[in-house]
Order: structure tokens, then C-alpha cells, then sequence
């Protein structure tokens, strides 16, 4: 779980792109061959989703972003006004407790 913010867009050197370790020839292949920046942010690894989850409106940062695997090995994501993350763990809680606190069957 993150709280995404303004600084999460910004664009910084990658720490390859200004070491003198790492010849000219290597940054052409990072750059060119795998097709990689030399100025990333930590946005561009999530899959972000311009509408809340919850209630479907547009977002406005800060905003609370949860990322989670999927059987597809792309993972799935899902981003909430802060007001609709504690509206859906509020709501995910009360149905774990109904389910602790009952006789559901275990299995489908």
C-alpha cells in the first residue's frame, strides 16, 4: 500500500545513467536495446488508474494506491480517494468478522 503524491510523477537520473562505472557502450544498450530511461520515476512502475476504485470519480493527489498480484503475472492495482480506502477496509473488515463469526462453509 502506498499514498501516492506530486513527487511520485517526478523524473530522476537513474543511478546508471551518471556512473562513471558503466561504460558509454553499456548505457547505449540500456538505452537503446532494452528500451530504458535515463530518468525514471516511481510512477512508472505502478499501474495507475486515473478513477477510484470505490466510487469511480477522478482522482486528485494525495491519494492511497494498493497494488496486489495477479494469476496473469501482471499484477492488479487498485487507486482510492482516501475518504473510499477506509469506506472499502471498513466494509472488507465487517465481511472477514461475518465470516469469522459464523457458520459459512469453509470451501465452495
Amino acid at each position: 500500500m502506498s499514498v501516492i503524491r506530486q513527487q511520485d510523477f517526478d523524473c530522476l537520473p537513474l543511478a546508471w545513467a551518471g556512473d562513471p562505472t558503466v561504460s558509454a557502450r553499456d548505457k547505449k544498450i540500456l538505452k537503446e536495446m532494452m528500451q530504458l530511461a535515463e530518468y525514471s520515476s516511481p510512477s512508472d512502475a505502478m499501474l495507475i488508474d486515473d478513477d477510484c476504485f470505490v466510487c469511480g470519480e477522478k482522482l486528485t493527489l494525495p491519494y492511497v494506491y494498493w497494488h496486489g498480484s495477479g494469476g496473469d503475472n501482471k499484477g492488479k492495482s487498485i487507486s482510492l480517494h482516501h475518504q473510499c480506502a477506509r469506506h472499502l477496509a471498513k466494509g472488507i473488515t465487517q465481511d472477514a468478522d461475518a465470516i469469522t463469526n459464523s457458520s459459512y462453509p469453509s470451501s465452495l
